[in-house]
């Protein structure tokens, strides 16, 4: 009886620890998850027109555009603003259908959808990119 109790404990830590590397295995996947970007035909002019209405977010825009792909890192050196409020403007700048998210390891790429963007809203991008940031 002492050895299959024995036995019984080991088979039970033993399956303590294979969930424990599961579950940690399960928490790399999510945290380097490629994030949703909306379909081209589902970009909506008022979820656009929401997310270019933060100053922060029209720099980071105006910023992808004349320097290409950055980092998120980037933008809070770039605009002196924490790296989760850039996270957040980034969040809403990619739900909106603005920009894509490219990931390279652990680092994720930002650029702008101008293609999509275009073919919607004819125009709109130049308009928002060649405003004077003094006026915002």
């Amino acid at each position: 009886m002492k050895n299959m109790s024995d036995s019984l404990r080991i088979i039970s830590r033993s399956c303590i620890s294979l969930s424990r590397h599961l579950l940690f295995v399960y928490d790399i996947i999510w945290h380097m998850r490629i994030p949703n970007h909306p379909s081209a035909e589902s970009i909506q002019l008022t979820k656009v027109l929401h997310a270019l209405s933060d100053p922060n977010r029209l720099r980071i825009v105006k910023s992808i555009a004349n320097k290409g792909e950055e980092v998120c890192t980037y933008y809070s050196y770039e605009f002196n603003i924490s790296k989760s409020t850039v996270s957040h403007h980034i969040k809403t700048l990619r739900e909106s259908g603005i920009i894509k998210v490219r990931v390279e390891g652990s680092q994720h790429f930002y650029s702008i959808r101008m293609e999509d963007l275009n073919g919607k809203f004819p125009g709109l991008m130049e308009i928002v990119l060649s405003a004077d940031p003094e006026s915002y």
